[in-house]
């Protein structure tokens, strides 16, 4: 349940912090999007620009075809 009650947190979406929805191929692993999305906010958060990033990049740089969210951060850390 989403809380309307701006006292339980930050609106990260009227900050700015959350890009666009992303049109998911059947190709790409979801935890890439999770990854990229991920890095997006906090590329806000940090810099003040909304940086987006290739959920379809990440996945062609993970060799391991098991790719999961953590090795996508590992990769790019």
């Amino acid at each position: 349940m989403v809380s309307k009650n701006k006292e339980d947190g930050i609106d990260w979406t009227e900050k700015g912090a959350v890009g666009p929805v992303k049109n998911k191929s059947s190709f790409i692993d979801p935890w890439a999007y999770s990854v990229t999305g991920s890095l997006e906010g906090l590329s806000k958060i940090t810099t003040g620009n909304l940086e987006l990033f290739s959920a379809q990049q990440l996945a062609d740089c993970i060799t391991d075809r098991t790719g999961t969210a953590l090795l996508g951060f590992q990769w790019v850390k």
